[in-house]
Formats: C-alpha cells, structure tokens, sequence
C-alpha cells in the first residue's frame, strides 16, 4: 500500500434571511458561501505522519438587532478564512517520547469582530452599551503548536505543550466611528503552554499534577483592557478500589488572582457622577477543592 494519502472536502451553502423591525428597518442577506480542504498526508515506516493541508472556512453573515444602533451598523459581513497548515506526529526511542507539531498561517478576510457602541440614557451622562459585530479589513494570524510527552521509566512520564500566536487585524471603523489602522485580536495571547507530570506509584495510584499559562491578550477588539500574563497550577490524585475511582483534587492550586473577562475606557460609577473612566474586570475562579468517587463499570 502507497503511504501517500489526498484527502479533499468541499461545501457549499446559501444563506437567504430577510430582516425587518418595528422602526421599519429592512434588509435581507442572500450569500453563497464556499468552503473546503485538501489534505495532503505521508504514513512513515515507524508510524509517523507528516501532512500539508490548505483548508478554506467561513463564518455567516448577519445583523445586529438592537434598533438604537445607526442603520450602517446593522449589518456585518460573511467572513472567509484561508489555513495553511504543515505539521508532523511522531513516535522516538521506541516510543518513548512522542511529538506532535505544526506550523500554520491564516489568511482572513472582512474579519468578524466584536466591538460595542455607548447610547446615552439620560442627561446625567449615564450610559448604555450595546454589543455589535462588525468587520475589519484583513486579518492575518500565523504561529506554531507543539505537544510532547515522555515517557521517563513504567510509572512518570511529562509532557509539555505550547502555542505561539500573532494575530492582527487591518483598518476597522470602531463602535464609536474611530478608523483603527491595525491592532492585535482579541482573545490571542502571544503564547500558551501546558506542563505537568504523571506519576503511577502503585497500581491503584495515580498523581497527576499540571501547569497552564497564557501571556497577555486584549479582551475586547472595542476596548485597549488587557489580562494580564497567569500561570495556574492544578493537582489530582486518584485511587482505584476494584470497581471504584476516588479523586482528590485542586484547581488553581495557589488561588491566583487573573481576570476572564475585562471592559473599560467608560465613566459607570455613580459616586462620582460618571465623570472618571475606569475598567472592570470579572475575576476567575480562585482556589477549588474536592472529592470525586466514580463507579467503573
């Protein structure tokens, strides 16, 4: 048998939606969109594989119905994205160590981004924020993806996996009617990893402890709020008891403060009668500790 292999898909779909509101707003989207992959893979002769692929996707079109926001804010574009991918999976030193990799670039186009628009509710300069989605020129993301694992002896073995990621987009006209030239994505962090160890010191006994991290990213494309760079650490321990599993278990070990969510630039603080911009943040989820017991059947 060859160890080549092409693989190839493709869709097609039409979107028909007409829109109308009680202001009498009308408009209608009537796209065909067009999608697809090709793939190529080689099987080496120790079970590793190697693979180029270009694959085309999309997003959908659509409306934003809140009805205060202006008419040329109501629609947003289909988005297509363009993925050049080459990457490989294999196996060393008899199976010791395993590697997967891959490098990729992305090309987007009428790049989809969520952005937000203030309408005043009253004289006293408070105000309302509505969501919107609308779309920027071009966006270009490109970065490399790495997983390993290794197995040291019969009972450790650690792994490590990283991501490393730009991601900008173009000229944008923003919720408030600034033109932006180009700036990073939002929700794209430089890099990410994940580390950790398993231990089995018995055949009952399991230990695994692991460590997640992320640089900083921006929250939002309408807003410059950013989270900070986190690392979170969490540990579980398992025994096993014929047909039962018992986990002890902690996430975020080390109860680190970091942000999941973030907004600012605006004045929302009535002690002070609106008169200062401030951000605000939604904490994660700090120290968790418990108990699980699982029936195995």
């Amino acid at each position: 048998a060859s160890n080549w292999q092409l693989v190839s898909g493709f869709r097609l779909e039409n979107t028909q939606l007409d829109y109308v509101d009680s202001n009498q707003f009308r408009d209608k989207i009537d796209d065909t969109l067009v999608g697809g992959k090709l793939v190529l893979e080689y099987q080496t002769e120790q079970s590793g594989l190697w693979y180029a692929s270009i694959n085309r996707g999309y997003k959908l079109g659509g409306f934003n119905p809140d009805q205060r926001i202006s008419d040329d804010r109501r629609f947003f574009a289909p988005e297509y994205n363009w993925n050049y991918e080459l990457g490989t999976k294999q196996f060393f030193f008899e199976q010791q160590l395993y590697l997967a990799a891959a490098v990729f670039y992305m090309d987007r186009t009428d790049t989809q981004i969520s952005d937000f628009v203030t309408i005043a509710i009253d004289d006293t300069g408070a105000t309302s924020f509505v969501d919107v989605i609308g779309n920027a020129d071009i966006g270009k993301n490109y970065g490399l993806e790495l997983q390993t694992r290794y197995n040291l002896n019969e009972t450790v073995s650690v792994f490590a996996n990283l991501g490393l990621l730009r991601a900008k987009f173009d000229r944008y006209r923003n919720g408030q009617g600034e033109i932006v030239d180009g700036q990073d994505q939002a929700q794209a962090p430089d890099y990410t990893f994940n580390a950790g160890i398993d231990w089995y010191p018995s055949d009952t006994l399991s230990i695994h402890i692991e460590a997640d991290g992320k640089d900083q990213f921006r929250f939002s494309d309408g807003h410059d709020e950013l989270s900070q760079a986190f690392v979170l650490w969490h540990a579980k321990a398992t025994y096993e008891l014929n047909d039962w599993q018992l986990s002890l278990w902690a996430k975020n070990l080390f109860d680190e403060t970091y942000y999941v969510r973030g907004f600012g630039g605006f004045s929302n603080d009535p002690r002070d009668e609106y008169a200062f911009p401030e951000p605000y943040y939604q904490i994660g989820d700090g120290r968790q500790i418990g108990v699980t017991a699982q029936f195995v059947y």
